[in-house]
């Protein structure tokens, strides 16, 4: 992820918010949610609830519009699995996403379960990681950069502070020269949240294809031969 193209994201009139924006009708009375909301969560998974990020990323969709703004993020270490869920179940109640999805591997599986155990409204999805679902996920994240459709939170200072955390995340992602689609940095937690709640969008309206059915080539990019570009982006280079 470029930074230039990703800073291009940057929209000065977004705010992080605390709770979903309320449309009204033409009399002034409260006529929902404004716009839809997705759910994008990378739950901390290290034993020492001290040692890993939780991150949460909340896309908003405007009516008629593909546009998809960033509205609400969590980035913070220490919340035990009780306390992810409490946060899941305040989101919830906050924003009526249409729908959550969940970075499940392993024990974060039993995630979803417990939720739906404990509130039936709570729209959670598993997205199982493999390598081939991961590079999906990513370079459809890319693909909805590429084209304008992400817009990034640059308001005020908060908004600005959490826009510069993720760009640096972006901007260490890339095609390796193993062929893998990796982070070279510590940390990808926002990265990976932005990316499943993305994925949720397209997900959510049935619209989840396979990254070689519309990038012609892609089984070939992680093959022995050296790569120079990716689906003819130039900066997008190996």
């Amino acid at each position: 992820f470029p930074m230039s193209m990703v800073e291009k994201s940057r929209d000065s009139e977004l705010f992080l918010l605390q709770k979903a924006e309320q449309e009204f009708d033409e009399n002034g009375e409260s006529a929902g949610t404004f716009g839809q909301h997705f759910v994008g969560w990378d739950p901390a998974i290290a034993s020492d609830a001290n040692a890993d990020y939780t991150a949460m990323i909340i896309l908003r969709i405007l009516p008629d519009s593909d546009e998809k703004q960033i509205v609400y993020s969590v980035h913070q270490k220490g919340l035990n699995s009780s306390a992810q869920k409490r946060e899941i179940i305040m989101l919830n109640s906050r924003f009526r996403p249409d729908l959550i999805e969940l970075e499940g591997n392993n024990f974060q599986r039993m995630f979803e379960v417990e939720l739906k155990e404990m509130r039936e409204d709570i729209p959670i999805k598993t997205f199982m990681t493999t390598r081939q679902k991961k590079e999906s996920m990513f370079m459809s994240l890319l693909l909805a950069f590429e084209q304008g459709q992400i817009k990034t939170p640059w308001g005020d200072e908060k908004s600005k502070e959490f826009t510069r955390k993720l760009e640096t995340e972006l901007s260490r992602f890339g095609m390796q020269k193993n062929g893998r689609l990796e982070s070279v940095g510590s940390h990808d937690d926002l990265a990976m949240a932005l990316a499943l709640a993305n994925w949720a969008t397209k997900e959510f309206k049935g619209s989840i294809v396979m990254l070689d059915d519309y990038l012609d080539g892609f089984d070939k990019w992680f093959g022995d031969a050296p790569q120079n570009s990716v689906a003819g982006a130039e900066w997008f280079t190996i």
